[in-house]
């Protein structure tokens, strides 16, 4: 007996869904939400560092320092790569060395969303992921609340964006 033509359709789009590899940036605002406070204090620091007055060497210079920081930091988001597979949440990240970490999607246990008042303006989220793992019992992540689903056609729904803060 033959399938119908619509049940066939349906079945490659199950098994594509199904052995479908998700790769997950960090979204860019998430740097500016979780770093907003050494970002106004490195911007302070330099606009003292260049006037004239006491300190205001040592200023420029803790700007500077600031500054470096927040580049590293930013690099490092931007290097950070999650990936979705049928079996495991992959977490890599790292500037000089790549560290990887897996959970098997089996050993999740439960989620939690939360939302602080600026992801709320951004339209992030924070999802922490439980799992039964124990050398990764939990992971955090951020992403655009309007991206949750992962199952969408639509291939903006497909990108999902990460917390920088993110510990595997």
């Amino acid at each position: 007996m033959k399938k119908p033509l619509n049940d066939i359709h349906e079945d490659n789009r199950r098994t594509m869904r199904r052995y479908e590899t998700i790769t997950l940036r960090p979204h860019p605002m998430q740097f500016v939400i979780n770093e907003l406070i050494v970002i106004v204090l490195c911007l302070l620091a330099l606009a003292y560092g260049g006037m004239d007055g006491i300190f205001s060497q040592e200023s420029m210079y803790v700007g500077l320092a600031l500054l470096l920081f927040l580049l590293y930091k930013y690099i490092k988001l931007r290097r950070t790569i999650y990936t979705i597979t049928a079996e495991q949440f992959k977490k890599a990240e790292g500037i000089f060395t790549r560290d990887e970490d897996y959970i098997e999607l089996y050993r999740v246990i439960d989620f939690a969303e939360r939302k602080n008042l600026l992801q709320q303006l951004f339209g992030l989220k924070t999802v922490t992921i439980l799992s039964g793992d124990r050398t990764t019992p939990q992971a955090q992540r951020a992403r655009r609340e309007r991206e949750l689903r992962l199952g969408s056609p639509h291939p903006r729904t497909r990108r999902i964006h990460q917390n920088p803060k993110a510990h595997l």
